[in-house]
Order: C-alpha cells, then sequence, then structure tokens
C-alpha cells in the first residue's frame, strides 16, 4: 500500500505527529506495517457517503502541533523540501507553504520498488531521467499550513468533492483572503496510483460551480462566508456507517 510507504518514509526522516483516516467498506492498510507513534483510525463507509473534507477538518481541529499538512498518500518530497516549508511557515512570512515548486514527476513501477526497499529519496534523484514530468502548476499532494490559519480559512471546503479541484480550490481560496503563499524549490515524485475518491459527473460539476463562486467573491465577502461554514464534530466515528 502507498499510505504504508509514505508513513514509514516520513517516520524514517522525522519525528512528528502523523495520523491516518481510512474510510471505506473494509480496511485496506495492513496497521501492523504502521510506526507505533501513528494514529490510526478506521471509519466504516460503505456508500462513500462522507467526503474527504470531512475527514481533512476534523485532522486540522484536532492536531496538537502548531503546524499541519495535508499530505496524499502517493507524493513523496525529498527531507529539505520538507524542511523548507517549515521553516518558512516558522519565520512568520508565510502562512502556507507547498514543498515542491509546481512539478510533479511520476515513477515508474521498478523504481518505486526500489524506493519501497530503500526509503530514500536520493534513489528517486538518482533516476530522475526516467521520470515523466506529469504536472507543472500543480496545487495537490501537499501543502504545510499553521494550524490557526488553516481554521480561519475554513478547512476544507465541504462542497468541493474531487481532490484536484479541492487542491485548486483552497489555494485560490487563500490567496484571496490575502494570505502569503510559499513554494520550496524541487519537485514531487509521484507514485503510479488509482484516485479512488471517484466524483460522480453531478459531482464533479457541482464542485466546479462552488469553486467559480469562490473565485468570484472579494476578500470581504469570502471572510463572512468561511465564518459561517459549520466546523466537524468532535466525535470523528460519527461519520461511521453506524451512526
Amino acid at each position: 500500500m502507498n499510505v504504508e510507504t509514505i508513513v514509514r518514509y516520513i517516520h524514517k526522516h522525522f519525528n512528528t505527529e502523523i495520523i491516518i483516516i481510512e474510510s471505506g467498506k473494509k480496511s485496506q492498510i495492513r496497521n501492523s506495517f504502521l510506526p507505533p507513534s501513528v494514529e490510526y483510525y478506521f471509519i466504516q463507509n460503505s456508500n462513500n457517503s462522507y467526503q474527504t473534507a470531512n475527514f481533512i477538518n476534523y485532522l486540522g481541529k484536532s492536531s496538537k502541533t502548531p503546524y499541519l499538512a495535508i499530505y496524499d498518500s502517493d507524493m513523496i518530497f525529498s527531507p529539505e523540501q520538507i524542511i523548507e516549508s517549515v521553516m518558512a511557515l516558522r519565520s512568520n512570512k508565510y502562512s502556507i507553504s507547498y514543498p515542491f515548486s509546481g512539478n510533479v514527476k511520476t515513477i515508474d513501477e521498478w523504481l518505486k520498488l526500489i524506493f519501497i526497499k530503500t526509503l530514500d529519496n536520493e534513489t528517486l534523484e538518482n533516476f530522475e531521467e526516467y521520470c515523466h514530468l506529469k504536472l507543472t502548476r500543480s496545487a495537490a499532494g501537499c501543502v504545510f499550513f499553521n494550524q490557526q490559519i488553516f481554521l480561519k480559512v475554513g478547512g476544507e471546503n465541504k462542497k468541493i468533492w474531487q481532490s484536484g479541484v479541492r487542491a485548486i480550490e483552497r489555494l485560490q481560496r487563500c490567496k484571496i483572503l490575502g494570505y502569503s503563499i510559499h513554494r520550496a524549490n524541487g519537485s514531487a515524485f509521484s507514485f503510479p496510483s488509482i484516485n479512488l475518491e471517484l466524483a460522480t459527473e453531478e459531482k464533479f460539476s457541482s464542485s466546479m460551480e462552488e469553486f467559480l463562486k469562490i473565485c468570484s467573491l472579494s476578500k470581504i465577502e469570502l471572510d463572512n462566508q468561511v465564518q459561517k461554514w459549520e466546523t466537524n464534530s468532535s466525535n470523528i466515528y460519527e461519520y461511521s456507517d453506524g451512526h
């Protein structure tokens, strides 16, 4: 599983709080493969009636650290890039930071297998010529926030169902609200994977409508709107089939 590899990679290089929420009909993550310090929750949700934004907002609200990262389970950033993002936030010059320039390079399966064994970003950098440039101005993959700013901007927009739209909307919302945004030097590497967060055509259309609506608002209008957004319940199991 990609998430197991990414968590082991982060845990190898950093002493930090890692929280995972998995939602679905049954768990796909092998809990025994995760470092013991990782907080892991499985929410049984047979019909995918709750989308990712609910869980991200819960994690953002419950985080015990002053900074948080929304980290996709198929993305790899060098430790130096992650440190650059954290230091940018600690400088108080920036409220949001992306640990890459916007370039995303996809790695092949054979290189992924090597990385799983080494958990060393230099493995990818040494074979970078074999990676495929996928995106050049990406806002998806990973973003670091000052926790208080994350809550001030409204967290994740629960009217956005599609992951790519959610990433762009998040960025544009923060820009409109006037928060300073930093990007680290260097590319992101992406595992070849399938995005399981599938949106119907209707939900994709409604996500785009919400995105365009957000983009049309002034700073004052948007600030007034996000202040009205409801925060998540303090009980994450509210989103399970049993509740």
